[in-house]
């Protein structure tokens, strides 16, 4: 299988530039993907810069089953958002991949800047009668697999572990005034929450726990050219 990578490089002069996620490599090489494992356990994310190819198909197995790869690039006879030059505000994916593994073929000379930030603790932030009331609310999904509902919860129970599944376009028809207000605030609590902008570059691979790592990005302008190959990761168990 051919892969690739995407890294996470913190934009010059963004509050992020210090701080830096990376591994160095002589670690890695020391203990095969033990460091990226413990840094998405407890960061619920992990850059890795120029990773090579044959180390990504080693990660890609160490996390789960790949469930589904996308060659994200601009294509303007697509209907997708995704593929759009549009920014995108965050979000998670699927609620069936547990890890978002994004591989940097190529990358844009203006935009397309990666955005992160931490959902659950955003909404852990929140006060109970929020958090109880958020267990209520309904998101569309997206069928992509055989079986898929058109509905998933926001908040959900994996392995006694919370999970997130979060679009702010996705919520579906009528709620209640106590659910409105629950995600009014988690809304403004992923906004106010620190955000780390990541400028990926060719070579590069990003990670991130997707029930609990919120992505977007900024839009993409000047050569379009960015190119990421996402991977959707089912895992078999948590990183650890």
């Amino acid at each position: 299988m051919h892969v690739g990578l995407e890294a996470r490089n913190p934009v010059p002069g963004s509050a992020n530039h210090e701080d830096r996620l990376t591994i160095p490599c002589g670690v890695i090489d020391e203990v095969p993907f033990a460091n990226e494992r413990r840094q998405l356990r407890d960061t619920g994310y992990v850059l890795l810069p120029r990773f090579g190819a044959g180390a990504l198909v080693g990660l890609l197995e160490t996390l789960g089953r790949v469930l589904h790869v996308e060659e994200v690039v601009v294509d303007p006879t697509s209907a997708s958002l995704v593929k759009s030059t549009e920014g995108l505000s965050l979000h998670t994916d699927h609620h069936r991949a547990q890890f978002i593994v994004w591989h940097c073929i190529a990358q844009s000379d203006e935009g397309g800047v990666t955005v992160l930030a931490d959902g659950l603790a955003a909404y852990l932030s929140l006060s109970h009668g929020h958090r109880a009331a958020l267990t209520g609310v309904l998101l569309q999904e997206h069928s992509v697999f055989r079986g898929d509902r058109e509905q998933h919860p926001l908040v959900t129970m994996r392995d006694g572990s919370l999970r997130l599944y979060y679009s702010y376009w996705l919520a579906q028809g009528e709620i209640t005034e106590a659910a409105r207000a629950a995600l009014n605030a988690f809304e403004a609590a992923v906004r106010s929450a620190h955000h780390v902008e990541l400028r990926l570059e060719p070579g590069d691979v990003l990670a991130i726990d997707n029930g609990r790592m919120l992505h977007g990005r900024t839009p993409i302008s000047g050569s379009k050219s960015r190119h990421l190959r996402r991977y959707w990761i089912e895992a078999g168990a948590s990183p650890g």
